[in-house]
């Protein structure tokens, strides 16, 4: 029972947090790299705690970061490239999936199982955001929100 208890607190406060984090710096890593403007990464719902700097990026994180995040970024002149950026979280997160899984063939016990959680929670977040939805009410922080498929879509088909 502690076992299942400590894995569950590792998930919960470490890994979800950190495959957030991840799919958040996906989004940040074109802008970061093509432009000059900041980018700003937040972790967790509420105002932001713990603020650290490095260099145009900006991280705030709430008490209870757990696997909710924004990134806020200038949109570039290129539409291509805003498509690409809003594409770039779900593609993190869609590699974080599979390194966890390959994680999880080569581990045993306790690192085997966190991994294959985590494999689980990344394929999820991958998934959930790449399709073009409204988030529903269920989803919390995000209700109402567009996910990053449908901002893509959107900019992609929009005429102007």
């Amino acid at each position: 029972m502690l076992k299942l208890l400590l894995q569950f607190a590792v998930l919960l406060f470490v890994i979800w947090p950190a495959l957030t984090l991840w799919h958040e710096l996906g989004h940040g890593l074109l802008p970061l790299a093509a432009g000059r403007a900041p980018v700003a990464i937040r972790l967790g719902a509420g105002k932001a705690t713990f603020t650290v700097r490095i260099g145009r990026l900006r991280l705030g994180i709430a008490p209870v970061p757990l696997g909710v995040g924004w990134c806020d970024w200038t949109p570039p002149a290129k539409r291509a490239t805003a498509v690409v950026t809003y594409l770039l979280g779900p593609c993190a997160s869609g590699a974080a999936a599979l390194g966890m899984w390959l994680l999880a063939r080569v581990s045993a016990g306790f690192m085997h199982e966190l991994a294959l959680a985590g494999a689980d929670i990344a394929f999820m977040q991958c998934m959930f955001t790449a399709v073009p939805m409204r988030y529903p009410r269920w989803f919390g922080p995000y209700a109402g929100q567009p996910s990053d498929g449908l901002r893509a879509w959107t900019l992609a088909t929009s005429s102007s």
